[in-house]
């Protein structure tokens, strides 16, 4: 959390709003192609690994090998047909190439560590998962220094820089020796990992496409710095995101390994100790955004009072929905995740169109924030008519539930 508001500040000061604005779109397109195929299979080594499909060695290996096949596939498209998306912002195509490739380093880097996670090592992987900011720090640090202000060059060097990193993280689920021959890649998994991460797939695409389709409407309708702005507003909302995806990404392992009948109780409770969160966070980040903006980031980022409020109650909201589909994905339930996160964007890209003209990036700000409303509302409908589970049991908090969340994210030590 406290590197990515770091790294959010330093952009921000370096490029200012118009090259913080080309690198939110690179982001924002590249982010959607080159990781969300990367993504979805990573959910499936974590359900093959928490199921003992096979050894979980066998499990990693395998999953690195169909992903990144998948991965290189889909970046290669996709960097063929960037300059037709970006028609109105030229300036913008190189760093989204480049951008098209983070899914490599996601896989190869990014897999090894979630196997932490998968076995149960949540200590490990939560010292491992820095990595990736670290060297989105570095590499700013970096060109700060050299003076260079060029976004394609940061993101190719930021690629590079983890794809260094890798053979170092693979080092540790393989230090015995014979233990990497022991553990061949086995193709027949392949159909059965793909099976399950096709769903989740276009489940995620949607999820990953909600976040940042507000930041595509303002691309195509208004300039680089109104999008400058806006996306330090959404970096500064991100971080109480940061905190709330936590919880999803602790459950999601955790109700895979447990029986049907249980996860269902587990995972209200679990909703109801997020809701509590949510709400500090959400009322911590609209109190301090007015003052935190401008001071952190630079006058130049100010922006009218209605963005960050908005967003702020977007952060909390989006929190919510991250634990609920981690508990439908747990559930095998991916289709209704698509549903709920597909209406959504529909939302969002028809009021974004429609507010944005008189309210700015005002109007965007609403435009995610129903559209985040509208998410909740379907994920809670599918869970009373498919489980039986009212809203009331996920929605209305109790303190026994939040004291229960704190266990599962900080364990207690054992002596």
């Amino acid at each position: 959390m406290v590197m990515g508001l770091v790294t959010g500040v330093i952009s921000a000061r370096f490029l200012g709003p118009g090259g913080r604005g080309r690198l939110a779109v690179a982001q924002t397109v590249g982010t959607l192609v080159g990781t969300t195929l990367a993504l979805a299979l990573g959910e499936s080594l974590i359900f093959f690994v928490r199921t003992k499909a096979r050894a979980a060695a066998v499990v990693l290996k395998s999953a690195v090998a169909v992903a990144l096949i998948a991965v290189a596939l889909v970046a290669a498209v996709a960097i063929a047909v960037t300059p037709d998306l970006l028609r109105g912002d030229p300036g913008a195509v190189p760093a989204t190439r480049w951008y098209c490739l983070i899914g490599l380093p996601l896989v190869l880097l990014g897999y090894p560590i979630t196997y932490r996670l998968a076995n149960g090592d949540a200590a490990r992987w939560n010292q491992l998962r820095f990595i990736m900011p670290a060297c989105w720090l570095l590499t700013l640090v970096g060109f700060v220094i050299a003076g260079s202000r060029n976004v394609a060059a940061i993101v190719a060097t930021f690629v590079g820089l983890q794809l260094v990193v890798v053979p170092l993280v693979w080092r540790q689920p393989f230090r015995r020796r014979g233990s990497w021959r022991a553990a061949p890649i086995d193709s027949s998994l392949f159909r059965p990992m793909l099976r399950y991460g096709a769903p989740l797939l276009l489940a995620t695409a949607p999820l990953t496409l909600n976040a940042r389709v507000d930041q595509l409407v303002i691309a195509n309708r208004s300039t680089a710095d109104e999008l400058g702005r806006y996306a330090v507003s959404t970096s500064y909302a991100a971080v109480g995101v940061v905190i709330l995806s936590s919880v999803g990404t602790i459950l999601f392992p955790h109700l895979a390994a447990l029986a049907v009948g249980e996860r269902i109780d587990s995972l209200t409770r679990s909703v109801r100790g997020t809701a509590i969160l949510a709400l500090a966070v959400g009322a911590m980040s609209a109190a301090a955004a007015p003052v935190v903006i401008p001071v952190v980031f630079g006058d130049e980022y100010a922006v009218p009072i209605l963005v960050p409020m908005a967003l702020a109650a977007w952060t909390a909201l989006l929190g919510l929905n991250i634990a609920l589909e981690a508990g439908l994905r747990a559930l095998d339930a991916s289709m209704c995740i698509l549903i709920a996160e597909v209406l959504g964007i529909l939302v969002t890209i028809g009021l974004a169109i429609v507010l944005l003209p008189p309210l700015g990036i005002g109007g965007a700000a609403l435009a995610t924030t129903a559209g985040t409303v509208v998410v909740l509302a379907s994920l809670t409908a599918f869970l009373r008519r498919r489980f039986g589970v009212r809203p009331i049991e996920l929605l209305v908090p109790r303190w026994a539930d939040m004291d229960g969340l704190v266990t599962r994210l900080v364990p207690r030590r054992r002596h």
